[in-house]
Protein backbone atom coordinates (compact mmCIF):
# COMPACT_ATOMS: atom_id res chain seq x y z
CA UNK A 1 0.00 0.00 0.00
CA UNK A 2 1.44 3.39 -0.96
CA UNK A 3 1.97 6.25 1.47
CA UNK A 4 -0.33 8.49 -0.58
CA UNK A 5 -3.10 5.93 -0.19
CA UNK A 6 -2.50 5.72 3.56
CA UNK A 7 -2.66 9.53 3.77
CA UNK A 8 -6.12 9.81 2.14
CA UNK A 9 -9.06 10.83 4.36
CA UNK A 10 -10.16 8.06 6.68
CA UNK A 11 -13.41 7.57 8.60
CA UNK A 12 -12.63 10.70 10.61
CA UNK A 13 -12.42 12.75 7.41
CA UNK A 14 -8.96 14.09 8.35
CA UNK A 15 -6.27 14.14 5.67
CA UNK A 16 -2.67 13.39 6.70
CA UNK A 17 0.45 14.53 4.93
CA UNK A 18 2.30 11.56 3.40
CA UNK A 19 5.48 12.69 5.20
CA UNK A 20 3.62 12.39 8.52
CA UNK A 21 2.52 8.87 7.56
CA UNK A 22 6.14 7.94 6.67
CA UNK A 23 7.42 9.21 10.03
CA UNK A 24 4.72 7.32 11.92
CA UNK A 25 5.37 4.09 9.99
CA UNK A 26 9.12 4.42 10.60
CA UNK A 27 8.48 4.64 14.36
CA UNK A 28 6.90 1.15 14.05
CA UNK A 29 9.89 -0.18 11.98
CA UNK A 30 7.95 -0.01 8.72
CA UNK A 31 9.70 1.43 5.68
CA UNK A 32 9.49 1.67 1.90
CA UNK A 33 11.21 -1.42 0.50
CA UNK A 34 11.42 -3.30 -2.77
CA UNK A 35 9.50 -6.59 -2.74
CA UNK A 36 11.36 -9.88 -3.17
CA UNK A 37 10.84 -11.65 -6.47
CA UNK A 38 9.54 -15.18 -6.31
CA UNK A 39 7.99 -17.47 -8.94
CA UNK A 40 4.25 -17.90 -8.61
CA UNK A 41 3.35 -21.19 -6.88
CA UNK A 42 -0.18 -22.46 -6.51
CA UNK A 43 -1.25 -24.16 -3.27
CA UNK A 44 -1.07 -27.50 -5.17
CA UNK A 45 2.59 -26.85 -6.15
CA UNK A 46 3.44 -26.07 -2.51
CA UNK A 47 1.68 -29.20 -1.22
CA UNK A 48 3.43 -31.48 -3.77
CA UNK A 49 6.82 -29.93 -2.96
CA UNK A 50 6.29 -30.47 0.79
CA UNK A 51 5.41 -34.16 0.22
CA UNK A 52 8.48 -34.63 -2.02
CA UNK A 53 10.83 -32.99 0.53
CA UNK A 54 9.49 -35.13 3.39
CA UNK A 55 10.07 -38.26 1.26
CA UNK A 56 13.65 -37.17 0.46
CA UNK A 57 14.37 -36.53 4.13
CA UNK A 58 13.28 -40.11 4.99
CA UNK A 59 15.80 -41.69 2.55
CA UNK A 60 19.13 -42.70 4.06
CA UNK A 61 21.97 -42.63 1.50
CA UNK A 62 25.63 -41.68 1.25
CA UNK A 63 25.45 -38.40 -0.66
CA UNK A 64 29.18 -38.52 -1.48
CA UNK A 65 28.54 -41.51 -3.76
CA UNK A 66 25.73 -39.89 -5.75
CA UNK A 67 26.29 -38.04 -9.03
CA UNK A 68 24.26 -34.85 -8.65
CA UNK A 69 23.29 -32.81 -11.68
CA UNK A 70 21.49 -29.54 -12.04
CA UNK A 71 20.25 -27.26 -14.74
CA UNK A 72 19.87 -23.53 -14.26
CA UNK A 73 18.13 -21.04 -16.52
CA UNK A 74 18.56 -17.30 -16.74
CA UNK A 75 15.68 -15.23 -17.99
CA UNK A 76 16.42 -12.52 -20.56
CA UNK A 77 13.78 -9.86 -21.22
CA UNK A 78 12.57 -9.70 -17.62
CA UNK A 79 10.16 -7.04 -16.31
CA UNK A 80 12.50 -4.42 -14.82
CA UNK A 81 9.85 -1.98 -13.63
CA UNK A 82 10.64 -0.93 -10.09
CA UNK A 83 8.16 -0.27 -7.31
CA UNK A 84 8.25 -0.04 -3.53
CA UNK A 85 5.93 -1.30 -0.83
CA UNK A 86 5.71 -0.70 2.91
CA UNK A 87 6.68 -3.52 5.26
CA UNK A 88 8.70 -4.13 8.38
CA UNK A 89 12.13 -5.74 8.70
CA UNK A 90 12.70 -9.45 9.17
CA UNK A 91 12.35 -12.59 7.08
CA UNK A 92 8.74 -13.26 8.13
CA UNK A 93 7.51 -10.05 6.52
CA UNK A 94 10.10 -10.09 3.73
CA UNK A 95 8.86 -13.40 2.32
CA UNK A 96 5.16 -13.11 3.24
CA UNK A 97 3.03 -13.71 0.13
CA UNK A 98 1.44 -10.26 0.30
CA UNK A 99 4.92 -8.65 0.15
CA UNK A 100 6.30 -10.53 -2.89
CA UNK A 101 6.52 -9.52 -6.53
CA UNK A 102 5.42 -12.69 -8.31
CA UNK A 103 7.16 -13.57 -11.56
CA UNK A 104 5.56 -15.38 -14.50
CA UNK A 105 7.24 -17.06 -17.47
CA UNK A 106 5.99 -15.09 -20.45
CA UNK A 107 7.65 -12.90 -23.05
CA UNK A 108 11.15 -13.87 -21.95
CA UNK A 109 13.95 -15.96 -23.41
CA UNK A 110 15.65 -18.62 -21.31
CA UNK A 111 19.36 -19.41 -21.46
CA UNK A 112 20.22 -22.72 -19.77
CA UNK A 113 23.42 -24.18 -18.32
CA UNK A 114 23.88 -27.73 -17.04
CA UNK A 115 26.56 -29.42 -14.95
CA UNK A 116 27.06 -32.28 -12.51
CA UNK A 117 29.26 -33.17 -9.54
CA UNK A 118 30.07 -36.20 -7.42
CA UNK A 119 31.82 -35.75 -4.08
CA UNK A 120 34.59 -33.17 -4.65
CA UNK A 121 34.70 -33.63 -8.45
CA UNK A 122 32.78 -31.34 -10.81
CA UNK A 123 31.84 -32.10 -14.40
CA UNK A 124 31.99 -29.66 -17.32
CA UNK A 125 29.57 -26.75 -17.70
CA UNK A 126 27.37 -27.30 -20.74
CA UNK A 127 25.41 -24.42 -22.31
CA UNK A 128 22.01 -25.60 -23.53
CA UNK A 129 20.54 -24.49 -26.82
CA UNK A 130 17.22 -22.61 -26.73
CA UNK A 131 14.43 -24.97 -25.67
CA UNK A 132 16.89 -27.82 -24.99
CA UNK A 133 16.76 -29.84 -21.77
CA UNK A 134 19.15 -32.44 -20.41
CA UNK A 135 17.52 -35.86 -19.99
CA UNK A 136 19.00 -39.18 -18.86
CA UNK A 137 19.69 -40.38 -22.43
CA UNK A 138 21.85 -37.28 -23.13
CA UNK A 139 24.14 -37.60 -20.06
CA UNK A 140 26.58 -39.96 -21.83
CA UNK A 141 27.04 -37.48 -24.72
CA UNK A 142 27.70 -34.51 -22.41
CA UNK A 143 30.16 -36.30 -20.13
Amino acid sequence: MSLKLLATPSKSGKRLNHHTVAILLKSFSKAKRRPRKKPFLTPLHKRKRRVYCKGERAIERDNWKVCWSDEVTFEVGEDLRDFFMTRGPGREEEYAEKNLKLTFKSGRTSVGIWSCFCGDEMGPLYMLLEGEKIIAKRYKYVL
